[in-house]
């Protein structure tokens, strides 16, 4: 098995953040029980997938031995930050998503967006009066007597 960055494989994904130190001890577990149900298996991993871990001191080593368990390569930290953000554009841009949520996500408030702009929005329209627009029609050269007031 081999973690593959470009088409946003969680184990890929976990490992970078792993890296850059974005992934708590606390997700290690259920890391540990994908990379099972992908087969994957050692002593490491059996370890990893047994406990519920709290510190990173107490799990690093077990990461680093289950890497090589499951053939998963450790990216250099530069490495590491372009999987995250190629796989924020993927959640971002899946198009079966409001993107505008997707981001909400990927900045750790999911739910927030439509709360936090609504108001926002609400606030900003009650302050500001509307002013007419002023429409052009595209015609040759002339007169500006093309210029519409709606």
């Amino acid at each position: 098995m081999r973690g593959d960055a470009r088409s946003g494989d969680p184990a890929a994904v976990f490992v970078a953040r792993w890296v850059l130190g974005q992934a708590s001890p606390g997700e290690v577990q259920a890391w540990a029980w994908e990379l099972q149900a992908l087969g994957a298996d050692g002593p490491a991993l059996r370890t990893l997938a047994g406990y519920e871990w709290t510190t990173r001191g107490e799990v690093a080593p077990l990461v680093e031995r289950a890497l090589g368990e499951a053939a998963l390569q450790r990216p250099e930290s530069q490495m590491a930050a372009l999987i995250l953000a190629r796989d924020a554009a993927r959640r971002i841009l899946d198009v079966s998503r409001d993107p505008h949520e997707a981001a909400w996500e990927h900045a750790g408030h999911p739910g927030q967006r439509r709360h936090h702009t609504r108001g926002r929005l609400r606030a900003a329209a009650a302050r500001r009066p509307v002013a007419p627009r002023a429409t052009a029609r595209v015609s040759p050269p002339g007169p500006l007597d093309d210029v519409h007031l709606p």
